[in-house]
C-alpha cells in the first residue's frame, strides 16, 4: 500500500508541475501579445526630410532629434534639424522612419534615392551594405573620410530598430 500512495503522490505532483508549466506558458504568451500591442501603439510616424545634395536635412521635430539623441544618426544643425549622411538617410528610409522628399517636394523612392546617391558617391551601394550590416549589429557608424577611411566605428549598447 505504501508504494501505491507514493506513486499516486508522484502522479499528483507531476500533474501540478504540468499545470504550472502550462499556466506559465499562457502567461508568457499573454505578455508577448501585450508587448506587441504596445509596440504597435508606439510606432512613430516617419520624420520628413529633404534630399539636399550629399545630405538629407530633416524637419525640426522631437522625433528627428531622437535620431541623434538616442541612436547617434547625423548631426544636429541650426533650428533643431538633423543633418543625415546619404547612408543614414537610406537606412532610416528602409526602416520606415524617414520619408525623403526632393527639393521640389516630391517623395523620393528607394530606387531614385540610390540612383542619386550613386552619382554623388560611386561606391555608395557597397558602403551602404557595410553600413547597414554594422548598424544592425549595434555599432554606431560615422564617416572617416578626413582620416583616410570610409567609417569610424563605435560600440553601442542599444540597437536602433
Amino acid at each position: 500500500m505504501g508504494k501505491k500512495k507514493s506513486i499516486a503522490k508522484k502522479k499528483k505532483e507531476a500533474k501540478k508541475e504540468e499545470s504550472l508549466e502550462e499556466s506559465e506558458k499562457k502567461t508568457k504568451e499573454a505578455k508577448k501579445e501585450e508587448l506587441l500591442e504596445e509596440s504597435e501603439k508606439k510606432k512613430k510616424k516617419p520624420v520628413m526630410g529633404i534630399l539636399a545634395g550629399e545630405r538629407v536635412i530633416t524637419e525640426s521635430s522631437d522625433d528627428a532629434r531622437e535620431f541623434y539623441n538616442q541612436s547617434r544618426f547625423g548631426n544636429i544643425v541650426e533650428g533643431g534639424k538633423v543633418e543625415l549622411s546619404l547612408l543614414e538617410g537610406l537606412y532610416l528610409m528602409e526602416r520606415e522612419r524617414l520619408i525623403v522628399k526632393s527639393e521640389v517636394g516630391r517623395v523620393v523612392t528607394f530606387e531614385v534615392y540610390v540612383k542619386k546617391a550613386r552619382k554623388v558617391e560611386p561606391n555608395f551601394w557597397i558602403r551602404y551594405v557595410v553600413f547597414k550590416d554594422m548598424r544592425n549589429r549595434g555599432y554606431i557608424i560615422k564617416t572617416a573620410l578626413k582620416f583616410g577611411a570610409d567609417f569610424r566605428v563605435y560600440a553601442q549598447s542599444r540597437v536602433y530598430h
